[in-house]
């Protein structure tokens, strides 16, 4: 009851603005309409003016036509100006619709002036008007000459009465014009100065009680702008078309990475940090909030910003990878669903240091499972793995780190790399260490996949050089682990010649086992030689190499599923055997056999064809010996897959540079049907026994 007293005179001075505003209106509108009701009258009375003269024109044109193409014209244009000016005057005298300036129906008041004038001009149109029928209606010339001579006649005396009296009409209309519009003009000024009277009221009594008011939303406001410049969260509002608010925290820009989010669209802002699945998975999810049919209390878990990886540019042009997370509350007005209240906060930090104990928790599981599996391995083993991967990464940081941009340069980078990577995998399989020889397949399907790549620059190799790092990180955990052990083992060894290769049978026969597993073989690996075979130091590491890679080439190329080689006869397990034998010259023969389904070579000869290495015709013209000498090629393989044990054309070629790195040789046998054959020579080693 107060408030309604309070604003009481406000009340009555709006509603007196709102009736003379009402009232103006319906005068200017009424007045308008008379006006322009005026204006075509003036225009049509105008337009009498125009046809009384054309009319007396067309009689006179008749008159005077030279031949009936002329004659006919002007008595079409004397009947279409004849039913135009009656048409309009009788318009003027009762009112009607008419044919207006542009040609169009228009309707035309009855003239409430002039009247005289109107009265006087139909009584002329009259008499014209039945010297007009009677011309339109002669048919025999001498009628047709007789009524046009007595419509000169009439038109000669009356034309310029008619003329006189539509003049008259046409000044008396525009008077009437000027007067209403003078009227309505003074109707518009009284109207403004009583509006402008009260508007200026409702001001005065505005204005004072909004600077109370005024005063109230300054403190309101300032004790907003303290909270939302304290908190560090981002908050703000989102409408339903998930437009942001005005409103927001100080903090916001800066956690967002976005400036000038006020009135933008949620959406516009999230497609520069968040993929399009994340994207279209947050809009449905907001659309669910904004739906009310589903509880608030039921959305959280299922909200895909709840912990979100956002990418943004910082102010040195480069990209930054942060976490955010974003919680969304409804707020409701009036009882209403209007808007959604939207937290955002950086997380980084947290989400860092969380990842960095999974981290931590999965190299610990590493370190555990390579040192179970160290204690079950000999000391020279270990310490021979670790130097040699040291140096294999070694080689490849130094490969990768060459310069020189051109194609053939860089694909020169990827062949070395791989062929390093593949020495790798194959060291930690046959010590089953997982971590190790998943990262170098991982390395091998990185240059596989470059290999692919139409065009090749130094700064594709960059992936190349991260997975390098992870792995020097990786070993540098193992590396005191298998040191603490050497220790340990390294006084029992100390100062031998030669070195035994009972450790290579033993890895032979885990990467046999291995291979066979994973490509679904049954396979029965023996070793046919002494378990005090010795070779020189020297000799050691190429030999081990090439012995592990050809018998894992013989279970991937060579052996045939079960079930292929019971159909052909064959046991359902293969053989794989490695035998040493001292050679003729003192040297030492080492070879690797299996009973498998022997070299094709018709499907060598057309690979090499497939890979671009010969001609058709040269591939025809091969013999069995350059045709097996093919798979010592780099990138050469018959493996239509690629796998992570073969297909890729990288183990052979290996094999032979190891092999001639010693001064050794590498020979083939094969049968088809029965199996292959490598053997190993090389020469006499001082020191050496078999």
């Amino acid at each position: 009851m107060k408030g309604s007293t309070k604003y009481r005179g406000l009340f009555v001075a709006l509603t007196l603005f709102l009736l003379v505003i009402a009232t103006v209106a319906g005068l200017n509108f009424y007045l308008a309409t008379r006006v322009d009701q005026d204006a075509v009258s003036v225009n049509l009375s105008g337009r009498q003016r125009m046809l009384s003269q054309r009319i007396a024109k067309s009689i006179f044109l008749i008159q005077q036509a030279k031949d009936d193409t002329e004659r006919s014209a002007a008595v079409e244009e004397l009947r279409g100006a004849v039913k135009l000016f009656d048409t309009t005057l009788t318009g003027f005298r009762n009112g009607g619709e008419v044919t207006g300036g542009d040609g169009k129906p228009v309707y035309l008041a009855k003239a409430q002036v002039g009247l005289d004038s109107i009265s006087d001009g139909v009584n002329l149109w009259e008499g014209y008007q039945k010297l007009l029928d009677e011309f339109f209606e002669a048919t025999t010339p001498d009628r047709i000459e007789a009524s046009l001579a007595n419509l000169a006649v009439y038109a000669r005396v009356n034309n310029v009465k008619i003329l006189q009296l539509m003049n008259s009409l046409t000044t008396a209309l525009e008077q009437q014009s000027q007067q209403r519009a003078a009227t309505l003009r003074v109707i518009q000024l009284t109207a403004i100065a009583v509006a402008l009277t009260l508007f200026a009221y409702v001001v005065f009594f505005s204005l004072r009680n909004l600077r109370r008011a005024d005063a109230e939303l300054v403190a309101a406001k300032a004790e907003t702008d303290n909270i939302l410049n304290t908190v560090n969260d981002g908050l703000f509002l989102v409408d339903r078309e998930l437009n942001i608010g005005q409103q927001q925290s100080k903090s916001l820009e800066q956690i967002l990475g976005v400036k000038g989010t006020a009135g933008r669209n949620l959406m516009d802002v999230l497609a520069r940090m968040v993929p399009e699945k994340t994207q279209a998975t947050a809009r449905s999810f907001l659309d669910l909030l904004f739906g009310e049919r589903v509880k608030e209390s039921l959305m959280g878990e299922v909200n895909p910003l709840k912990e979100v990886e956002v990418s943004t540019p910082t102010e040195d042009g480069r990209i930054a990878t942060r976490y955010l997370a974003f919680q969304f509350r409804r707020v409701l007005t009036d009882g209403n669903l209007s808007h959604l209240l939207v937290s955002a906060a950086d997380v980084t930090s947290e989400v860092e240091l969380r990842q960095e104990l999974d981290r931590a928790r999965r190299r610990g599981e590493q370190q555990i499972t390579l040192l179970t599996k160290m204690m079950h391995l000999g000391n020279d083993e270990l310490v021979e793995f670790i130097d040699k991967m040291n140096r294999g990464l070694d080689e490849m940081n130094s490969i990768l780190a060459t310069g020189g941009t051109s194609r053939q340069g860089t694909m020169s980078k990827l062949a070395q790399v791989y062929r390093i990577a593949h020495t790798i995998k194959g060291d930690a399989a046959a010590l089953d260490f997982e971590p190790i020889e998943s990262w170098a397949h991982q390395i091998e399907d990185q240059i596989s996949k470059l290999r692919g790549q139409d065009s090749l620059a130094g700064g594709d190799l960059l992936p190349l050089t991260v997975s390098l790092r992870e792995m020097y990180q990786q070993l540098e955990g193992v590396r005191e682990m298998v040191e603490r052990l050497s220790q340990v083992r390294r006084s029992l060894d100390s100062g031998r010649p030669a070195r035994r290769l009972a450790p290579v049978w033993n890895k032979a026969e885990l990467i046999a086992r291995r291979v066979a597993e994973r490509e679904q073989k049954r396979v029965e690996f023996s070793v046919n030689a002494s378990a005090d075979v010795e070779i020189p130091e020297t000799a050691y590491h190429e030999l081990s190499d090439a012995l592990v890679q050809l018998v894992r080439n013989a279970i991937v190329h060579g052996i045939e599923p079960p079930h292929d080689r019971t159909a052909e006869g064959k046991p359902a397990v293969g053989r794989v055997v490695l035998s040493v034998k001292q050679a003729a010259n003192g040297g030492v023969e080492l070879a690797v056999e299996d009973d498998g389904r022997g070299i094709d070579l018709d499907r060598v000869r057309a690979k090499a064809v497939q890979l671009g290495m010969a001609t058709r015709e040269k591939a025809a013209a091969m013999a069995p010996r350059e045709l097996a000498r093919l798979l010592f090629t780099s990138g050469f393989t018959t493996k239509d897959d690629v796998s992570e044990d073969g297909g890729r054309g990288v183990g052979l070629d290996v094999v032979e540079q190891s092999i001639a790195r010693i001064g050794g040789r590498v020979a083939i046998g094969t049968r088809p049907g029965q199996g292959s054959r490598f053997t190993i020579s090389v020469p006499s080693f001082t020191g050496a026994s078999v």
